[in-house]
């Protein structure tokens, strides 16, 4: 393949210039043909008055006319247009000349209104360049989109974690008052922030005029159980000292003293559970629970605060990928668009009216 470097011009044929000697010369013609015009009419006067005695030497007479005088004058130069317009082809890969316009050939206005072609050169392999980025166009216009839209998804996806994260959040210190009421509940936060040692005096919170919630409901049924089996126990022990005193005078049989005795001691043990009850609630269960409660509140904020870091990194990653494929979908548009402009430098077309002269 080779790059044609034929060049034409169009020139307008109005106006032509020579060179700038020529004028300079024309006036010196100009004044030696006036000298020899004043020369000869001085020796036809010489002539004319030397007499009759030189009439038959004259060798002729001529009619005095008036007319133009024709000067013929030859000069070399070159001619130039006034206004002229060099055409070259803007194709910038090697190819061959299909079809070229003649030189000499003049172009009409209608000629550059109906975009007559001047030159043809081979299109083939720049049309094959044009598909291929067609193609690569395609491609990256729908990554583009895809990504665009990744982002939106993203961002979606980010908004229902973070919001699901700090649902967590609420309902972690919703549970928390659940469970000691409002004030102990916020009053345990705030230790556990300043202080290294609150679980060593989360204990002492059972006993706090402000607890509310589970924690005081089960502080009363354990107490309420307590005093309960302590009344049963005071009125079995009353009636067991009036059914020893009636076993003693013979009032009795035995086994009805040993049932009140078996009462007494039933409602003994019960009360020692309760009352074992409610000491491992206070050591253990409750600050066990408490603790419990907490933790999964401080654990609630942590997470929310992964939440919404892994937020900012997949938005991030995102963004990215889109403007990486933004990147790439303009240099698509930019390579696409060139190709064209090639193939279209393949027909070159009459920009102005004037005469085709090969450069």
């Amino acid at each position: 393949m080779t790059q044609p470097d034929k060049q034409i011009s169009i020139h307008s044929p109005e106006k032509q210039d020579k060179k700038p000697g020529l004028s300079r010369r024309l006036r010196w013609v100009l004044i030696l043909l006036a000298l020899v015009a004043g020369t000869g009419a001085f020796i036809s006067l010489r002539r004319s008055s030397s007499g009759s005695d030189n009439s038959n030497k004259n060798p002729g007479t001529f009619t005095v006319r008036r007319g133009d005088l024709t000067i013929s004058v030859t000069e070399n130069g070159d001619i130039k247009a006034l206004n002229s317009i060099n055409i070259k082809s803007k194709l910038e890969r090697s190819t061959t000349l299909i079809w070229i316009v003649d030189e000499g050939t003049y172009i009409t206005p209608e000629d550059v209104n109906n975009g007559k072609t001047l030159v043809e050169l081979n299109s083939s392999e720049t049309k094959q360049h044009v598909i291929a980025e067609e193609i690569d166009f395609l491609d990256c216009q729908a990554d583009f989109a895809a990504a665009k839209e990744a982002v939106d998804i993203q961002k979606n996806q980010n908004e229902s974690d973070i919001e699901a994260g700090r649902m967590k959040v609420r309902f972690g210190l919703m549970d928390l008052q659940k469970y000691l009421g409002a004030s102990v509940a916020e009053e345990l936060i705030a230790k556990a922030e300043n202080s290294q040692n609150w679980q060593d005096e989360i204990s002492s919170f059972v006993y706090d005029p402000n607890l509310g919630g589970e924690a005081l409901q089960m502080l009363r049924a354990l107490n309420s159980s307590i005093k309960l089996t302590e009344a049963k126990l005071a009125r079995a022990e009353d009636k067991l000292e009036g059914t020893q005193e009636l076993y003693d005078s013979n009032y009795v049989a035995e086994i009805e003293l040993k049932g009140d005795q078996l009462e007494v001691q039933s409602l003994k043990i019960q009360n020692e559970q309760d009352e074992t009850a409610k000491e491992l609630y206070v050591k253990y269960e409750f600050p066990k629970q408490a603790v419990m409660l907490l933790s999964d509140y401080h654990e609630s904020k942590r997470e929310l605060e992964r939440i919404e870091a892994r937020a900012r990194s997949k938005l991030a990653q995102a963004q990215a990928e889109f403007d990486k494929e933004e990147a790439k979908y303009a240099l698509s548009v930019d390579r696409l668009k060139h190709e064209r402009e090639q193939l279209e430098a393949c027909t070159i077309r009459a920009p102005a009216p004037g005469q085709v002269v090969y450069a």
